[in-house]
Parts: structure tokens; C-alpha cells; sequence
């Protein structure tokens, strides 16, 4: 049961250990991640601790291979999502990997606050 917006996003950044590397398996097709291999590992019954680590992994795993698919060789990070430590970790540790330029927010949120700011840069250079 959830009682407010983002307890479960913030259970799963709590329960992410480290010392799990492997994630679950996806599948992208033509630039799109087809997610049913991912929701189907899901659904087996496993340690939570376990589950939520590797959905942390196989998220960042996504953002990689999406951004090798894009081919662009900087990757800017921002949304809510990227309130989440873990995932904002894994994802840098990866990218960075690939040599891949990677930014974060220093200043501004990654959430609403960033969004409207980044929103209103864009409209000032039309």
C-alpha cells in the first residue's frame, strides 16, 4: 500500500544494494525497449532486496544501450526519477563507461522545478 507520491520509488532507491550486478532482461527493437522480458522476471517471486537492485541495474542498462542507439556522445540526466541516488549512480557508472559525456543537476532540481527552468531556456532561444 502506497500512502504518498513517490514511497515507492524511494523503497526501492532504499532497498538497492551495491554488491547486486545483474539485472533483468530487455529488448529493444527499432528504438523502442520492449519491457515484457523485464516485467515477466518481475513477477517471479524473489528476495525484494534482490528485485529491487536489479530493476535499479536494468534501468541503467536501458539508458546505455539507448543512448549508444542514439549515438549521441553527450547524455544529459534530469526528471524526478534522477531524485533516485542509486539510479542516477548506475546510470553515470555506466554511461561514463561508454565514454559518454554524462551531466547532472548541481543547482537545480531534477524534478518539476528543473523541467520548467529547462523549459524556459529553451523558449528564450526561439
Amino acid at each position: 500500500v502506497i500512502n504518498y507520491e513517490g514511497q515507492a520509488a524511494m523503497l526501492v532507491e532504499d532497498m538497492y544494494d551495491i554488491s547486486v550486478r545483474d539485472g533483468y532482461p530487455f529488448e529493444l527493437y527499432e528504438g523502442m525497449v520492449d519491457w515484457r522480458p523485464t516485467v515477466e522476471a518481475l513477477l517471479r517471486k524473489e528476495d525484494p532486496t534482490l528485485a529491487c537492485s536489479r530493476f535499479i541495474n536494468t534501468l541503467a542498462r536501458i539508458a546505455r544501450v539507448v543512448a549508444k542507439e542514439a549515438g549521441f556522445e553527450k547524455v544529459c540526466l534530469s526528471g524526478g526519477v534522477f531524485q533516485n541516488d542509486p539510479l542516477t549512480t548506475k546510470v553515470k557508472e555506466l554511461l561514463t563507461e561508454e565514454a559518454f559525456e554524462v551531466y547532472t543537476h548541481r543547482r537545480v532540481p531534477p524534478n518539476d522545478g528543473g523541467i520548467s527552468l529547462g523549459q524556459l531556456l529553451c523558449a528564450l532561444e526561439l
